[in-house]
C-alpha cells in the first residue's frame, strides 16, 4: 500500500470515539465504518483498541473487590497480546491489517497465546463465510 492508500476502520463499540492526530480531532461514530488514510487509520485503530481493552478490564474488575487499576491494564496496552489483536481485528476486520497495525507501533514483545487470537479470527471468518452463502430451496 502506498502512503496515502485508505483502509476502513469500524467502531465496534456503542460509543462515539474521537482521537486527535496532529492536533486535529477525528471522530468515528458508534458502529460506524469509516475510511481513513492508512497512517491515520492505524492511529485511530490503535487508540480505539486501547479504549476497548481498558473497558474490558474495568468491566471484569468491577465484578471483584480488587482494585480495578491493576498492572494488567498497563500491560495489555504496552505489550502485543491476544486481547489487543482481537480488538484490532474487530476494528480493522482483516488479519493482515492487524499485523501491519501492530508493527506500526512500538509495542513490546508478544505475551499470551497467539492461538487465542487465531481461534477468534477463524470463528469470525467462518461465521462471515456462512452468512455469505445463501441457501437455496430445493424444488
Amino acid at each position: 500500500m502506498a502512503e496515502l492508500d485508505t483502509l476502513y476502520v469500524t467502531n465496534p463499540t456503542t460509543d462515539d470515539f474521537t482521537v486527535n492526530f496532529n492536533g486535529e480531532p477525528y471522530m468515528i461514530g458508534a458502529g460506524e465504518k469509516k475510511a481513513f488514510p492508512e497512517f491515520l487509520g492505524f492511529h485511530v485503530a490503535k487508540h480505539l483498541s486501547d479504549k476497548i481493552i481498558r473497558e474490558k478490564i474495568l468491566k471484569i474488575r468491577k465484578k471483584t473487590t480488587e482494585n480495578p487499576y491493576r498492572p494488567e491494564v498497563a500491560q495489555l496496552q504496552v505489550y502485543d497480546n491476544p486481547t489487543r489483536r482481537i480488538a484490532l481485528y474487530d476494528i480493522l476486520q482483516d488479519k493482515t491489517l492487524v499485523e501491519r497495525c501492530v508493527n506500526a507501533f512500538p509495542m513490546k514483545e508478544f505475551i499470551g497465546e497467539i492461538a487465542e487470537y487465531d481461534e477468534y479470527v477463524s470463528k469470525k471468518e467462518a461465521k462471515e463465510e456462512k452468512a455469505e452463502v445463501t441457501p437455496t430451496k430445493a424444488k
